[in-house]
């Protein structure tokens, strides 16, 4: 008995599976993308198809399944969940300030609009919850002179230096301070018209900290993008404090 064929299936029976199959999923939601406008205003980008807009959708339990997967390997589960869900545009493009936008977007579509999150206050140490509406984050446009690279003055050397904004494809160059430091120079395509790396590199050796932090703000991207900055008041002593968000792939739980 235990060794008898399985009676391959007619068209009737599997008919009968997709009537079955619909009649379960009837209420199943129509998945529907949603346009991107983009903190950036997207100019910077080339399209996979120019004539259409850069659209996301919400994620599905199988998405959540490949994301929870990732993290064992060395893919960014964030860039693997946005590569699935972002359609009409290379992910290695965008630059860093869009990619936070997208991904709070990713968990608006996809949970809702509340984010509750465990915070510990700085003073006190007590853990409090807190729920943040992400559609109420103040989102910064680029202003329309915004270019990229950009053009900046640094205020020791009284020198103009180009300045490249950075890209999902860049942010193994920034994974930490150290990283960050070491790597500058690949951000700095032109210093007083001198684009020759090893001229930059020399340079930066010598350069003066006012002038390094005009650089790194270009760098970190605060032209533009959301505020991911709340604010927080400890329950236990009052303190009040500014927090960033924690923005890491627990990010994309339903809570």
């Amino acid at each position: 008995m235990d060794n008898e064929p399985i009676a391959p299936q007619t068209t009737e029976s599997l008919n009968s599976k997709e009537e079955v199959l619909q009649k379960i999923l009837e209420h199943l939601p129509t998945e529907v993308a949603t346009t991107v406008d983009f903190p950036s205003t997207g100019r910077f980008y080339t399209l996979d198809d120019p004539s259409k807009p850069v659209t996301i959708r919400p994620m599905t339990f199988q998405d959540e399944k490949t994301m929870v997967s990732s993290e064992r390997g060395s893919e960014d589960p964030m860039n693997l969940i946005l590569g699935r869900c972002v359609s009409n545009i290379n992910l290695n493009q965008l630059m860093l300030a869009d990619k936070i936008f997208l991904v709070l977007k990713l968990r608006e579509i996809s949970y809702g609009k509340d984010f509750s999150a465990l915070i510990t206050c700085p003073k006190c140490n007590t853990e409090d919850d807190i729920t943040i509406d992400l559609t109420q984050l103040p989102i910064k446009e680029a202003e329309e002179s915004l270019e990229n690279p950009m053009e900046i003055t640094l205020p020791v050397l009284k020198k103009t230096a180009k300045v490249k904004i950075p890209t999902v494809k860049d942010e193994q160059y920034l994974n930490n301070v150290e990283v960050a430091i070491s790597q500058l120079w690949r951000f700095i395509e032109e210093i007083d018209g001198h684009t020759n790396k090893e001229i930059i590199t020399a340079v930066l050796e010598k350069l003066p900290i006012k002038d390094a932090h005009a650089i790194t703000k270009v760098i970190s991207g605060d032209m533009f993008g959301v505020q991911t900055k709340v604010k927080f008041v400890c329950r236990a002593c009052n303190e009040a404090t500014i927090m960033e968000m924690p923005i890491t792939p627990d990010f994309f739980t339903g809570n």
